[in-house]
């Protein structure tokens, strides 16, 4: 991917990006030395340093790799720490990049960062923090996906093999917002000091948006996020996976309020979002014995009281983020079940 390339002018290097499949289909920053030098420095790492490699393939990422795809995608140095320890993450045996990446279903890479270093780069987690109009949000992830594509050459058509896609392949980026009162951010909850900045890295569908208007009663809250946490059409419903839920301020506000705290609402979603095998075959799921397995399984496993379980409390994320509006949150689905991959956190190195 490295070289020295000239060209007449600007419109003719994107000409030149464009026919070597070096982009996502936007127009990219060229990477010139001078940019990529800046990004590396903002690392505090050499060059030539290998961030990680994916079992079974070749080569691995190196910073400079990194470096030229953060400047690709428009990232500023001050973000090149958070993309470098998502990159950390990915690499991580637990998230399983080998067969996860170039999966079939177009999975997203979700990433929350929490912590003071996403205010100091101007990461949005306010109104509209997964749309369009924050660059830090916009490029963070964007600079991954470039790197995905071009240092690890999982490409529509070759390794990737996605056969839909999403909008959340361009960008997954997004800050945590200010939890009320009595609620601890994710990155203490995940039992970092609250001045470490965190990125919590997951393998996941796009965004589904929630609703439901402020009644004052959080057992209704409650009660909607369990329902959307059974959805049997997910890929991996019943089997235990991760899922985030992005709490707008209307949702996490009326909660903690009532008295509800972090871990009530993960313990009261892990038990509400249990499933009867019955739900999962009116959906057109068939479950027969060599698919459904009692105890513990290559699938699904039912628990005594002859439900499954979606998942536990503690692969439940909850991000209190966002705008005010009238009572919107949104969930987020893991891909697949916790024993294919699983959400991985990392420390934001800031030199």
């Amino acid at each position: 991917m490295l070289r020295d390339v000239e060209t007449a002018d600007y419109p003719a290097a994107q000409d030149w990006i464009y026919a070597h499949g070096l982009n996502d289909g936007f127009p990219v920053v060229p990477p010139t030395a001078d940019l990529v030098d800046a990004m590396i420095a903002a690392g505090g790492r050499d060059r030539d340093q290998i961030v990680g490699r994916i079992q079974g393939r070749p080569n691995g990422l190196s910073v400079e790799q990194a470096a030229v795809c953060s400047v690709m995608a428009g990232a500023l140095p001050p973000y090149f720490p958070v993309i470098l320890a998502t990159w950390e993450a990915i690499f991580e045996p637990a998230f399983n990049a080998m067969a996860v990446l170039g999966s079939s279903a177009g999975t997203a890479l979700t990433t929350v960062v929490s912590g003071p270093y996403a205010a100091k780069i101007g990461m949005n987690g306010a109104h509209n923090l997964l749309g369009p109009g924050n660059r830090a949000n916009a490029t963070l992830g964007r600079a991954v996906r470039l790197g995905v594509m071009n240092a690890l050459g999982y490409r529509s058509g070759g390794l990737d093999g996605a056969a839909l896609g999403s909008q959340a392949r361009y960008t997954a980026h997004f800050a945590e917002g200010e939890p009320p009162p009595g609620w601890r951010p994710l990155n203490v909850r995940l039992g970092r000091p609250a001045e470490v900045t965190t990125v919590t890295v997951a393998v996941t569908d796009a965004p589904r948006q929630l609703q439901h208007i402020r009644t004052g009663k959080a057992e209704n809250v409650i009660r909607m996020l369990a329902a959307s946490m059974r959805d049997p059409t997910h890929c991996a419903s019943g089997q235990h996976s991760c899922y985030f839920f992005v709490l707008g301020p209307e949702h996490a506000e009326l909660l903690a309020e009532n008295g509800w705290s972090e871990d009530d609402v993960c313990k009261a979603l892990a038990e509400r979002s249990r499933m009867g095998p019955e739900e999962l075959q009116a959906a057109g799921v068939p479950l027969d014995e060599d698919y459904l397995i009692v105890g513990e399984g290559r699938h699904l496993s039912l628990g005594s009281d002859g439900r499954l379980e979606s998942t536990t409390p503690d692969s439940i994320y909850l991000v209190p983020t966002g705008g005010s509006g009238a009572g919107w949150s949104q969930v987020i689905y893991g891909y697949a079940p916790s024993r294919v991959t699983r959400p991985v956190t990392k420390e934001v190195l800031v030199p």
